[in-house]
Protein backbone atom coordinates (compact mmCIF):
# COMPACT_ATOMS: atom_id res chain seq x y z
CA UNK A 1 0.00 0.00 0.00
CA UNK A 2 1.94 2.93 -1.39
CA UNK A 3 0.84 6.11 0.73
CA UNK A 4 1.60 9.68 -0.13
CA UNK A 5 1.56 11.74 3.10
CA UNK A 6 3.02 15.00 1.51
CA UNK A 7 0.28 16.05 -0.39
CA UNK A 8 -2.04 16.33 2.87
CA UNK A 9 -1.37 19.59 3.19
CA UNK A 10 -2.63 20.85 0.33
CA UNK A 11 -6.19 19.38 0.85
CA UNK A 12 -9.10 21.86 0.86
CA UNK A 13 -11.27 20.03 3.52
CA UNK A 14 -14.18 22.84 4.24
CA UNK A 15 -16.87 22.05 2.28
CA UNK A 16 -15.95 18.68 1.46
CA UNK A 17 -18.25 15.54 1.65
CA UNK A 18 -18.25 12.15 3.69
CA UNK A 19 -18.60 9.46 1.41
CA UNK A 20 -17.22 5.94 3.31
CA UNK A 21 -15.84 5.46 6.34
CA UNK A 22 -14.64 1.54 6.89
CA UNK A 23 -12.56 0.05 9.74
CA UNK A 24 -11.14 -2.54 8.46
CA UNK A 25 -8.80 -5.51 9.53
CA UNK A 26 -5.80 -7.46 7.14
CA UNK A 27 -5.10 -10.59 7.57
CA UNK A 28 -2.70 -9.95 10.63
CA UNK A 29 -5.83 -8.85 12.08
CA UNK A 30 -4.21 -4.81 12.34
CA UNK A 31 -7.11 -2.46 11.96
CA UNK A 32 -6.81 0.67 9.45
CA UNK A 33 -9.43 3.26 9.18
CA UNK A 34 -9.88 3.97 5.20
CA UNK A 35 -12.03 7.28 4.20
CA UNK A 36 -13.08 8.00 0.98
CA UNK A 37 -14.16 11.99 0.48
CA UNK A 38 -15.42 14.31 -2.01
CA UNK A 39 -13.34 17.30 -1.32
CA UNK A 40 -13.42 20.77 -3.35
CA UNK A 41 -10.50 21.13 -5.64
CA UNK A 42 -9.65 25.00 -4.15
CA UNK A 43 -12.45 26.94 -1.66
CA UNK A 44 -12.94 29.31 -5.38
CA UNK A 45 -13.90 26.13 -7.42
CA UNK A 46 -16.81 24.16 -6.67
CA UNK A 47 -15.40 21.61 -8.84
CA UNK A 48 -14.67 18.33 -6.06
CA UNK A 49 -11.92 15.71 -6.67
CA UNK A 50 -12.44 11.69 -4.75
CA UNK A 51 -9.81 11.35 -2.02
CA UNK A 52 -8.91 7.98 -0.14
CA UNK A 53 -7.36 8.45 2.57
CA UNK A 54 -6.01 5.61 5.13
CA UNK A 55 -5.06 5.54 8.68
CA UNK A 56 -3.13 2.53 9.70
CA UNK A 57 -0.61 1.06 12.71
CA UNK A 58 -2.12 1.13 16.23
CA UNK A 59 -5.40 3.38 15.43
CA UNK A 60 -7.24 4.28 17.96
CA UNK A 61 -10.70 5.96 16.78
CA UNK A 62 -12.95 8.19 18.37
CA UNK A 63 -15.88 9.64 16.81
CA UNK A 64 -19.79 11.26 17.33
CA UNK A 65 -21.68 11.59 13.74
CA UNK A 66 -25.38 11.34 13.11
CA UNK A 67 -26.46 10.14 10.08
CA UNK A 68 -29.15 13.07 9.82
CA UNK A 69 -27.45 16.32 9.42
CA UNK A 70 -24.60 14.93 7.41
CA UNK A 71 -27.13 13.82 4.70
CA UNK A 72 -28.78 17.09 5.46
CA UNK A 73 -25.17 19.12 4.54
CA UNK A 74 -24.20 16.61 2.01
CA UNK A 75 -25.03 18.48 -1.35
CA UNK A 76 -23.00 21.79 -0.11
CA UNK A 77 -20.65 19.80 2.13
CA UNK A 78 -20.81 18.17 5.62
CA UNK A 79 -16.83 19.03 6.29
CA UNK A 80 -16.75 21.24 7.77
CA UNK A 81 -12.59 21.86 8.75
CA UNK A 82 -9.22 19.21 8.99
CA UNK A 83 -6.18 19.18 11.30
CA UNK A 84 -3.93 17.14 10.18
CA UNK A 85 -0.65 16.09 12.41
CA UNK A 86 2.06 13.86 10.71
CA UNK A 87 5.10 15.33 13.39
CA UNK A 88 6.78 12.48 15.39
CA UNK A 89 6.05 8.62 15.55
CA UNK A 90 2.35 9.42 16.68
CA UNK A 91 -0.03 10.72 13.56
CA UNK A 92 -3.16 12.24 13.87
CA UNK A 93 -6.52 13.49 11.59
CA UNK A 94 -9.02 15.19 13.30
CA UNK A 95 -12.23 15.43 10.91
CA UNK A 96 -14.73 18.45 12.04
CA UNK A 97 -18.31 17.89 10.32
CA UNK A 98 -21.62 19.86 10.70
CA UNK A 99 -23.37 20.92 14.04
CA UNK A 100 -19.66 19.84 16.39
CA UNK A 101 -19.75 16.76 15.03
CA UNK A 102 -16.32 15.28 15.01
CA UNK A 103 -13.57 12.02 13.83
CA UNK A 104 -10.67 11.74 15.78
CA UNK A 105 -7.70 8.80 14.39
CA UNK A 106 -4.51 8.72 16.11
CA UNK A 107 -2.13 6.15 14.44
CA UNK A 108 1.19 5.46 13.23
CA UNK A 109 0.50 5.99 9.21
CA UNK A 110 -1.94 8.76 7.82
CA UNK A 111 -1.58 9.30 4.04
CA UNK A 112 -3.68 9.25 0.72
CA UNK A 113 -3.92 5.91 -1.02
CA UNK A 114 -5.53 7.65 -4.25
CA UNK A 115 -6.64 11.32 -5.74
CA UNK A 116 -9.46 11.30 -8.39
CA UNK A 117 -9.05 14.46 -10.52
Amino acid sequence: MVLMSNTLDSLTWHDGRLISASFEADEAGAYSLVLTLDLLVSLQSSARRTVTLVCAENCDLKLTLRGQPLQAHYRFGNIADAAVDLAGKVKSLKLIFVEGQMLHVVCGRIGLLGVGS
